[in-house]
């Protein structure tokens, strides 16, 4: 019977002489690429599922890292506040532009007095209609196994 050469992912070539014992070549690698650890991505916590809410439910999500769309009434240095279907008090950090009377999407941590600590803006263009912004929001808290 012919020998042929088997490739593993060590980059050895082994011969094989017969099917059960190329069989269990390939068994071992697999063994092998399995034991492999899966390299770790970092990225920022507030990376990935946020939940998107407005000022009325702040209360429900303390401490946790949310998405709120509002439009920027005032800015006070590194405080400001937006409308998002109510008033709600933002803490920015230095890398904030918002600009008063454009909206903006606030990623952001819920304080304890339902305030939001800024993590990252998105400066949104044109004009929002905040009524489609709270059908939505209710869209996803009402059904999050679609969206969560």
């Amino acid at each position: 019977m012919e020998n042929r050469l088997l490739h593993d992912e060590l980059g050895t070539y082994s011969e094989i002489p017969d099917i059960a014992s190329r069989e269990s070549q390939l068994a071992r690698i697999r063994r092998v690429s399995m034991d492999k650890p899966t390299p770790r991505v970092s990225r920022p916590a507030w990376r990935g599922l946020t939940k998107q809410v407005n000022q009325a439910l702040l209360g429900q999500f303390p401490d946790q890292i949310v998405r709120i769309v509002g439009k920027v009434i005032s800015l006070r240095g590194t405080e400001g506040t937006i409308d998002a279907s109510g008033p709600v008090e933002v803490h920015l950090n230095s890398e904030s532009n918002m600009r008063e009377g454009k909206f903006v999407e606030i990623i952001g941590k819920i304080q304890s007095d339902l305030s939001v600590r800024t993590l990252t803006t998105i400066n949104l263009e044109g004009n929002i209609d905040m009524s489609l912004v709270d059908q939505v929001i209710q869209l996803t808290h009402n059904h999050r196994e679609l969206f969560y």
